[in-house]
């Protein structure tokens, strides 16, 4: 496997976080969806691509404020 091929460990941890972001959202009545967007989307992740998820919400300030990201 070269340096940039994803390996099944990496596909299996993101496919982990989607499904735990997807199993949040689905609780949630002010979230209509979860968009799967980037090189995951393509499918021409690398080894060290990032997740990048969108979630479609009718609330966004209540995630877009320091205390949604912990801080």
């Amino acid at each position: 496997m070269g340096p940039a091929e994803v390996s099944a460990e990496r596909r299996d941890e993101v496919r982990a976080v989607v499904e735990r972001v997807t199993g949040w959202a689905a609780g949630r009545e002010d979230i209509g969806g979860v968009l799967l967007v980037g090189s995951w989307a393509r499918g021409a992740a690398r080894a060290h691509s990032d997740v990048d998820l969108v979630v479609l919400t009718t609330e966004p300030g209540r995630y877009a404020g320091d205390e949604a990201r912990g801080g």
